[in-house]
């Protein structure tokens, strides 16, 4: 058996001590059953869960202000100008929408977002549409205004293919391909199969954004209008 302490030996009163620490009771993090750390733990789980909440609360207070200066912004527009991720982007629009601080229409294939200052019944023809995001002399409005003016006469005939635009606008394909993909992520050009090589053509929004553009160049669609594609000149 092993020998007892006398009472108020150094040695019983410092293994006192030490347990009573691992229960001592913390105003900001309590105590449980289970001593100190445990406690610790629920603390700071409890902080960061209050800190996240308070990040997506200003997450959601940012779209809501994108989308009320953007009425009909779609997910692409809202995750590329705000930085979101899809996903981060999508549970943040889900959470305002079953609080019914915004709501959504399809347009397409698109999923077009508005302000719950703008009236559900509101007809589509009179819904606002977003402000035009590309400069009114870009590649992006020059492909729209070429696709709007179709076949010239020339070897282009329908809706023209990637490589014929890359020609008469006078640049790479590659760079064609990127700007055709964020214009159809828009839902500005649309395209269709034909045999082994998709055609292009510009859907009823991309006309609505394309005459925002050329209303803004200095001359107005005359401008772009009268100046010659490179097929133009050739034939």
């Amino acid at each position: 058996m092993a020998p007892r302490l006398p009472k108020g030996s150094p040695l019983l009163l410092t293994a006192s001590a030490i347990a009573a620490s691992s229960l001592a009771i913390d105003p900001l993090v309590g105590v449980t059953s289970a001593g100190l750390f445990p406690a610790i733990g629920v603390a700071l789980s409890s902080r960061t869960n209050r800190s996240s909440r308070s990040s997506g609360e200003a997450q959601r207070a940012r779209i809501t202000a994108f989308i009320s200066e953007h009425e009909g912004a779609h997910l692409g527009g809202i995750v590329r100008e705000l930085n979101l991720g899809n996903h981060q982007a999508t549970l943040h629009l889900s959470v305002l929408e079953a609080e019914e601080d915004i709501w959504s229409r399809r347009d397409g294939r698109l999923l077009r977002f508005y302000s719950k200052a703008v009236s559900k019944f509101t007809p589509i023809n009179e819904l606002p549409t977003p402000p035009l995001v590309h400069a009114p002399d870009s590649i992006q409005i020059r492909l729209l205004d070429r696709l709007a003016r179709g076949p010239t006469g020339g070897r282009e005939s329908g809706p023209l293919t990637q490589g014929e635009l890359a020609r008469v606008i006078g640049c790479s394909q590659q760079l064609v391909s990127y700007h055709l993909k964020q214009l159809a992520g828009e839902g500005l050009v649309q395209s269709e199969r034909v045999g082994v090589r998709k055609r292009w053509r510009v859907s009823p929004i991309g006309l609505s954004v394309l005459q925002t553009g050329l209303e803004a160049l200095p001359d107005g669609p005359d401008s772009m209008g009268n100046s010659k594609s490179v097929s133009e000149k050739e034939d």
